[in-house]
């Protein structure tokens, strides 16, 4: 077989090797990108601890500290006193009730002797007043017992709350120790997968990349192949001398120069598979300690919760009873204040000109000087009864505004905050679970596209074989033209081969063949440099 017909040889026979080795690179290529987007998927899925479960058992501590303290200051503190100053104010006023019925016990006495008609209608409108006020205040009593059972009723159910939270804060540190720790245990593992992951994304570009390479070489090597054809047939064409030898020194330098392409090719196919067939088995290891940690983390934080639930299953309820009972005070009160304002009104009509003009009319009809001394008790007994109002009034703001200004507000903002807790560890969990499936089902994916890889680098290794026997057909046939120069070879006429290129690297070759600076044979580096990164595995094959 002459020469032409052996570089034609080669030529299809590179083809086919080239054609059935770019079949399995696209393969390849797919696969790599599925890889590469379940690693990023898995990159997100990699999120923080379910928040809120950490400070659960300090919150519980809190709120028992506030009961306790809460209660011991209701006990002993400005409300109790207030409550007691109120029952005082109102016991005055049942004084005050027995006072005035005594006067008008006194000014009727004073009937029987002069039988005095004013007398008569003056002690009618004491005892009416005494009436009124006996009426009101009982209610007033009524009020301010209930109030003071509430009171009762709510330290009571804050001291047993205080008693359970103490114990419920440490048992929820018990529950809730071996969850935090292997938070943290799971916050190491989160940023392993991630810089693995990271890391394999990096490769996965490297490894594309270098495919990149190849099927530039694939596309690039027949065109050469073909282009030595032509100059083989030039140099055929010209008979024995030294215009023949300039041809076949030229094709032999170009298939040479194609050898050592081939096998830088075939190195970087090599290191590529080796790659890819070991690519993501640390990755996919990582992935699958996780799930084994995660699963039995999982299950465990589920019992938590539910051992959290019913260790505040009993103190919830007496929270909320407090706070609807403490709700409740403010209407109390008001209804004090309603009681508290028909005394006012009763007392306002002891010092009405109605009931001083039936003592002063008794006075001017009776002539007595024991009526003055009843007219100076009903005036002071009046103005005491009036302060008395006042003051109790003065109590009942200040008995608001304690319950106003105490703990109920830190109570109820710290019950807020631990149902809220509750529910956001509840809605992390089950995004814990439904984020595992995802991370498992990412698992199960990256393990099957990796395991697809490692064998199609299998295929591909063994479809290299061809290209070595490729290798070594090119590396014969430049030896053989390198053998058979020779003449001394006229390079002039090379001239005329020069526009049938079309890569820079064949003009190279030229250009050396001739003698000739680089830049003389329209071969520059910078071009190829910049040009090399517009270049993509999308941009080749499709």
């Amino acid at each position: 077989m002459d020469r032409l017909s052996s570089v034609q040889s080669v030529r299809r026979d590179m083809i086919a090797s080239l054609d059935a080795l770019s079949s399995v690179l696209v393969d390849v290529r797919g696969h790599l990108l599925t890889v590469n987007d379940r690693t990023g998927a898995l990159i997100a899925a990699q999120q923080e601890p379910v928040a809120g479960v950490t400070h659960i058992p300090e919150l519980a501590g809190d709120l028992a500290k506030a009961m306790r303290h809460w209660s011991a200051s209701m006990t002993n503190g400005t409300s109790r006193t207030l409550l007691r100053d109120t029952r005082k104010l109102l016991n005055g006023l049942t004084r005050i009730r027995i006072f005035f019925q005594f006067l008008a016990t006194i000014t009727s006495i004073q009937i029987s002797r002069s039988r005095s008609g004013q007398l008569s209608a003056f002690v009618g409108a004491l005892r009416g007043v005494s009436a009124q006020i006996e009426t009101e205040l009982a209610q007033a009593q009524g009020g301010l017992d209930a109030f003071d059972q509430s009171f009762e009723a709510i330290l009571a159910v804050a001291r047993e709350g205080a008693d359970h939270l103490d114990p419920a804060a440490r048992r929820l540190t018990e529950i809730l120790a071996p969850i935090v720790a292997g938070q943290a245990q799971m916050t190491g593992r989160r940023h392993r997968v991630t810089a693995q992951a990271q890391e394999l994304s990096g490769r996965i570009e490297q490894v594309i990349g270098r495919l990149v390479g190849t099927f530039q070489f694939s596309d690039s090597a027949a065109q050469r192949l073909e282009h030595v054809e032509t100059i083989l047939a030039r140099a055929a064409a010209r008979g024995p001398g030294a215009e023949r030898a300039a041809f076949e020194r030229l094709a032999a330098a170009q298939l040479q120069a194609l050898e050592r392409d081939t096998a830088d090719v075939l190195s970087l196919l090599d290191d590529s598979f080796q790659t890819i067939e070991g690519l993501g088995d640390s990755f996919v290891a990582e992935l699958a300690a996780q799930r084994a940690e995660m699963e039995p983390l999982l299950a465990a934080q589920d019992r938590a919760f539910g051992q959290l639930n019913e260790a505040l299953g009993t103190v919830m309820p007496m929270l909320q009873g407090i706070i609807a009972r403490s709700a409740g005070f403010e209407g109390q009160i008001d209804l004090l204040h309603q009681r508290l304002d028909n005394l006012a009104g009763i007392g306002q009509t002891i010092g009405l000109a109605g009931v001083n003009s039936h003592l002063e009319a008794a006075r001017a009809e009776v002539g007595q000087k024991e009526l003055t001394y009843i007219a100076m008790s009903v005036k002071e007994t009046a103005q005491q009864a009036l302060k008395t109002f006042a003051d109790t009034g003065r109590t009942l703001d200040q008995l608001r505004k304690s319950f106003d200004t105490g703990e109920f507000s830190a109570l109820q903002d710290g019950m807020n905050r631990l149902e809220g807790d509750l529910g956001q560890i509840a809605t992390g969990l089950e995004q814990a679970r439904t984020r595992q499936g995802l991370l498992s089902r990412l698992e199960d994916e990256t393990r099957t596209e990796t395991a697809a890889l490692a064998r199609l680098a299998v295929s591909g290794r063994q479809m290299t074989s061809a290209l070595v026997q490729t290798i070594l057909r090119i590396e014969a046939l430049g030896a053989l033209l390198q053998e058979g120069l020779g003449a001394t070879p006229d390079l002039s006429c090379l001239d005329e081969i020069s526009p049938i290129y079309t890569m820079d690297r064949e003009r190279e070759i030229h250009a050396e063949v001739m003698g000739l600076p680089l830049e003389a044979a329209g071969f520059g580096a910078a071009e190829l440099a910049a040009a090399a990164p517009q270049d993509t595995l999308d941009s080749i094959l499709f």
